[in-house]
């Protein structure tokens, strides 16, 4: 068992442990500490954090809320692994791009308006800083082409051909015409060998269903 100096860094560690094991908003575990864990142990032997099992004091309603807010959260832990910024905490609803949605939906690589720091997976919005892997702008002359009217359904927009999205995009169009669901697992093992990225490959999937206004395991074929 780990234990700390002090209480204070035990506390912190309990809270940590408890938002990411359980995903329960850090807010909501610092206003109720004592319903998830008590604080044990001396200064010779060090402290602890001892989790309670469960919540005392806690409403069906409290619960039911928790529950909606856990299940909001699903969609961005899929596309961006977390639902808050790592750096500034705020929610990711507040807006975050992925490096792909950015070279390949919205600026030109080459232009000045792109942002230049962009060199990982992920930017949050709201503070400006970046997470995720590294990745790297094409070099000169590979920029791709956006193509002009491109289909737009349930605010998704398809990509333009020539890129790795629109690839990824294809392929989920080939699962869907053979009557198979693009799904996070076959959209790994693609990635693995084709050399894409396997989180943006199962970002991009998750961008292709909401085009298509997939919910669940059903395809799109009539």
């Amino acid at each position: 068992m780990k234990t700390y100096a002090n209480k204070s860094n035990a506390k912190r560690a309990a809270i940590k442990a408890i938002v990411a094991e359980r995903g329960v908003e850090e807010a909501e575990v610092k206003a109720n500490a004592d319903q998830y864990f008590a604080i044990e142990g001396d200064k010779d032997n060090g402290f602890y954090p001892h989790y309670k099992t469960e919540r005392v004091g806690v409403s069906e309603e409290k619960e039911k809320q928790l529950k909606a807010e856990r299940e909001f959260d699903e969609q961005y832990i899929e596309k961006f692994g977390t639902a808050h910024c790592p750096h500034c905490n705020v929610h990711l609803e507040n807006g975050a791009w992925t490096f792909d949605e950015a070279l390949e939906e919205h600026l030109d690589p080459k232009s000045s308006a792109f942002p230049e720091m962009f060199t990982h997976e992920f930017l949050c919005l709201g503070c400006g800083e970046e997470f995720g892997e590294e990745r790297e702008l094409p070099v000169k002359g590979e920029g791709i082409k956006i193509e002009k009217d491109r289909p737009e359904q349930n605010g998704i927009v398809r990509p333009s051909a020539g890129g790795k999205c629109r690839a990824i995009w294809d392929f989920c169009d080939e699962l869907n015409e053979k009557g198979v669901m693009p799904m996070p697992k076959l959209l790994k093992e693609a990635a693995r060998e084709k050399g894409w990225n396997e989180n943006n490959a199962v970002i991009e999937m998750y961008q292709w269903r909401k085009f298509h206004g997939i919910v669940g395991r059903q395809n799109t074929s009539k």
